[in-house]
């Protein structure tokens, strides 16, 4: 899913970027959706290993993370220590982030030169954002478009079009800058929002959902929530980063099982399920108010995420249960996926809250 938060200014970007990586293990167990592997890699004798199913093909199901698309991401990306797939650390500036991704390791250059020399484009001509290097695919993307004279960001002039140009490569390094939460910058102006280029945070880890309308909670949950612990000045900044990044990888592999880490709005220390999201929403609803959300669009929204914790159930859940029930059967792994991933598509475009 990867949704995106306008940030209303620079100076706020480290209290929406912290609070979004407290908000990691609690959010994500609210959508964990991707617990198994293509259905042939469980396959009897796949692979040069002992067959998968050389044991009790339950416990291969049981011990089934809720979202595996982290770990193979991760193993599958960081050659070197510490990794370029990661929980990000606490930011406290916004100068602090750009320093980061220019520090972070060149993975793919991707020189202008070549793709000037590919579409016929003179490079040195091209100094704007709607130069065309690739059958006017490129749109002039930049980190920033603020002029030489006092900083100010300035969108109209020239000098401000060719100060982004010129950064162009800084964006497409920020491209593989991967980590589960990360900066965006520059864009395109939003009606009603920003008229100028965006400064927004990306967060990275939901995977997509049986519908659009899961799609859209989930979105505005994030929106929300990042909003209303800034609004609120809420409690759960102050959770340790070390315990952020705990519940996150324990959510990973146990879903609403995992040791949730999470303080209230009271300043109270908690890893109860319904405490944590009692007060999870409630400062979501919170934020949503603050940008003009009323009660009833907020609860249109939310309140079928609150139905997956009342019935301890997201969707890898409801996969995990659909294969040991195949299993169970007499199904082998391998088919019992592939009949819990034909029912899922049967499934999918109806909201989850309806199949719970």
């Amino acid at each position: 899913m990867q949704p995106h938060l306008l940030v209303p200014n620079a100076d706020g970007f480290p209290a929406y970027f912290n609070a979004a990586i407290r908000s990691l293990g609690p959010v994500l167990a609210l959508g964990t959706n991707a617990p198994f592997l293509p259905a042939d890699c469980y396959e009897a004798g796949h692979g040069p290993e002992d067959p998968i199913e050389a044991d009790d093909p339950l416990a291969t199901v049981d011990r089934a993370p809720h979202e595996l698309r982290i770990p193979i991401f991760e193993q599958s990306m960081n050659v070197d220590s510490p990794g370029k797939v990661r929980v990000p650390r606490d930011v406290g500036s916004v100068t602090e982030i750009v320093d980061r991704l220019l520090d972070d390791r060149v993975c793919a250059p991707f020189l202008r030169e070549w793709v000037a020399g590919e579409a016929g484009a003179d490079v040195e001509a091209d100094s704007g954002p709607g130069a065309d290097l690739n059958d006017g695919e490129r749109t002039g993307k930049g980190v920033s478009t603020a002029t030489a004279t006092n900083g100010d960001i300035d969108t109209d002039t020239d000098a401000g079009e060719e100060y982004a140009a010129g950064l162009w490569e800084l964006d497409y390094k920020r491209s593989t800058y991967w980590r589960w939460v990360r900066p965006v910058f520059g864009g395109t102006p939003v009606e009603g929002a920003c008229d100028g280029r965006s400064l927004r945070i990306e967060y990275r880890p939901l995977p997509t959902q049986p519908s659009t309308e899961d799609v859209a909670g989930l979105t505005v949950l994030v929106a929300g929530l990042l909003r209303g612990i800034v609004a609120t000045d809420h409690p759960v900044s102050a959770l340790p980063w070390e315990d952020a990044k705990r519940c996150f990888y324990d959510v990973v592999s146990n879903g609403f099982d995992a040791d949730l880490a999470w303080v209230t709005q009271d300043g109270e220390r908690t890893s109860d399920l319904d405490a944590v999201y009692e007060d999870l929403f409630a400062v979501a609803r919170e934020g949503l108010a603050e940008q003009g959300v009323t009660d009833e669009t907020a609860g249109r929204y939310l309140r079928p995420l609150e139905a997956r914790v009342d019935a301890h159930t997201a969707p890898s859940d409801w996969k995990r249960r659909n294969v040991r029930e195949r299993v169970e059967a007499g199904d082998d792994v391998e088919t019992a996926i592939i009949g819990m991933q034909r029912e899922y598509i049967e499934r999918a475009g109806t909201p989850f809250v309806e199949w719970l």
